[in-house]
């Protein structure tokens, strides 16, 4: 009974170790990552990054659910909420456009870490506003009944989506890899 009384306290004392040493790698990298939110050089380490990485995205997720949980939500279903009061429909804007910019130059510090170009990075970005761009185009034709060639632009559309998703998985294997 001893015994077992004193294994418990020992993988206890072994948890709170290991949430001590998780907690402060999760506090230096994000403290490291928003001292470096401008910066496009240098390096960020593998461990760093995918400890600010996670916290970015529980941020991203998390802070709508607060304000929604307060009465704040600026979407609600299909369309704007017209009860929200302007200043948070732009400071949730302004908020989400700062959360894009700090991943985008940790991604970038990323890559200058394991030895590959920060272009890589502007390339998925750039992927990305452009099917956004061709996709919202193709609903607005859709919308006022232009339904010629409607086939071969869903192709061309889908066919720009699997390089995105090609070109994701390939960033998040160099993210994965070991730095230099």
């Amino acid at each position: 009974m001893i015994f077992l009384n004193h294994l418990t306290i020992h993988y206890f004392t072994y948890d709170v170790i290991n949430y001590v040493i998780l907690y402060s790698m999760l506090k230096e990298s994000v403290i490291e990552g928003i001292k470096n939110t401008f910066s496009f050089k240098g390096s960020m380490l593998r461990q760093q990054f995918w400890c600010y990485w996670l916290v970015m995205i529980v941020a991203i997720y998390l802070i709508p659910q607060i304000l929604s949980f307060f009465g704040l939500a600026v979407f609600t279903g299909m369309k704007e909420n017209p009860h929200v009061p302007l200043y948070v429909v732009y400071g949730s804007m302004l908020m989400g456009y700062l959360l894009y910019l700090m991943t985008m130059s940790a991604k970038v510090r990323r890559l200058h870490d394991i030895g590959w170009s920060g272009w890589w990075v502007a390339a998925e970005y750039l992927l990305s506003a452009v099917l956004l761009f061709y996709s919202t185009r193709m609903m607005i034709a859709f919308a006022i009944g232009g339904l010629s060639y409607l086939f071969e632009r869903y192709m061309i559309l889908a066919i720009g989506f699997l390089i995105y998703i090609v070109l994701k998985i390939f960033l998040v294997v160099l993210y994965l890899q070991e730095g230099e």
